[in-house]
């Protein structure tokens, strides 16, 4: 099943990039390419490997390096990563409710 990573996720990542890169180039090149890489190849593998986070939604959240969480959706055309946050954000919380607006 092919993955699509949205464009708000591609700005998460796009954040936690920067972020990153303030403090080592290197590691931030590394960190970007082994967290896409992950969010492909495990979807695409194993597309229901996400926890059901908000059955109302059809969101299911995965977790990379018992930090990052990747929400997202799995849809007749595809799989799509919606967000990608930091864990210890609060927005966590409020995606668990089952009034979230995701389109």
């Amino acid at each position: 099943m092919d993955v699509f990573i949205t464009q708000t996720a591609e700005e998460n990542l796009s954040e936690f990039y920067a972020y990153l890169r303030e403090y080592n180039e290197v590691y931030a090149d590394e960190f970007h390419d082994r967290l896409v890489g992950f969010i492909i190849e495990t979807l695409s593998a194993h597309p229901k490997i996400g926890h059901v986070y908000n059955a109302a939604q059809g969101l299911r959240r995965l977790i990379f390096k018992k930090r990052y969480n990747i929400y997202y959706q799995i849809k007749q055309d595809g799989i799509f990563v919606l967000f990608i946050l930091d864990g210890k954000m609060l927005v966590n919380i409020a995606l668990a409710e089952s009034g979230a607006d995701l389109d």
